[in-house]
């Protein structure tokens, strides 16, 4: 279902704002709406100026005289759409230091990150500045994903972000089993679910901004495949088989 935004009203000030976050909300969540801004007196004439502009989606007046925010936009417009075809979107997090970040990481990789830390405490000697370096993220992405160089056996990692109550998500959950029992030894899959502030450091560093999301990385942790939205097993079996191949 396409969404048609128009913003009715005289191009004052409010009207002109209202249409740029509108535009700005389409072009990040719903890349297929269509939003146009219409002076046209004769479209809202009988309406008093306290309640213009006029916000319309598909034909339909939301909003009158309100200067909606984005994420208000985002709500409106998002309830519109069917259950099945509406976007959960990731929200807006402030980055917070590396140095705690470790602590809100599943704890595998906080495991690993601690052991790390302390070999090279242990073995700097008198370098007592290098052994307080904080970890970044990315570096706790390698040492559990670059399987060229932790030993395991994997050749791809499959990062599934979701969240347990999106429709698409539940949806991928099927496609991970699949892809579990037909790589099982050779594609790691990780689900990410998003709303569990444990996975925000990782959430952060891949830049996910909708959900289900999927990316791949190959053996040494390198990103080689993204998608948005639901995707079946078949098409994610074609995507590994290609990697598999050239990794052979």
């Amino acid at each position: 279902m396409n969404l048609h935004i128009r913003i009715l009203g005289p191009k004052i000030a409010k009207t002109v704002l209202l249409f740029d976050r509108s535009v700005a909300v389409a072009n990040k969540y719903f890349p297929e709406a269509i939003v146009e801004i219409s002076d046209n007196s004769n479209e809202f004439s009988e309406h008093s100026l306290l309640f213009l502009p006029i916000l319309e989606v598909n034909g339909e007046a939301i909003s009158r005289g309100k200067l909606l925010s984005e994420e208000e936009l985002f709500v409106k417009f998002n309830s519109i759409l069917p259950e099945n075809e509406r976007v959960v979107a990731v929200e807006e997090k402030k980055k917070k230091p590396v140095r705690k970040s470790l602590f809100r990481w599943p704890a595998v990789l906080a495991a690993a990150a601690l052991l790390f830390f302390l070999s090279r405490y242990l073995n700097s000697g008198t370098d007592e500045a290098a052994s307080k370096q904080p970890f970044s993220i990315a570096d706790s992405v390698s040492r559990e994903f670059n399987y060229s160089q932790n030993g395991k056996g994997f050749l791809i990692t499959f990062l599934e972000f979701g969240s347990t109550n999106c429709v698409e998500c539940k949806k991928m959950e099927l496609v991970m089993d699949s892809m579990r029992q037909q790589y099982p030894k050779r594609v790691n899959v990780v689900f990410v679910d998003v709303r569990d502030h444990h996975n925000d450091s990782l959430t952060d560093y891949f830049k996910i901004n909708l959900i289900p999301t999927q990316v791949l990385l190959d053996a040494k942790a390198q990103e080689f495949y993204r998608h948005v939205g639901y995707n079946p097993a078949d098409s994610l079996s074609l995507i590994f088989e290609k990697q598999l191949n050239t990794s052979i």
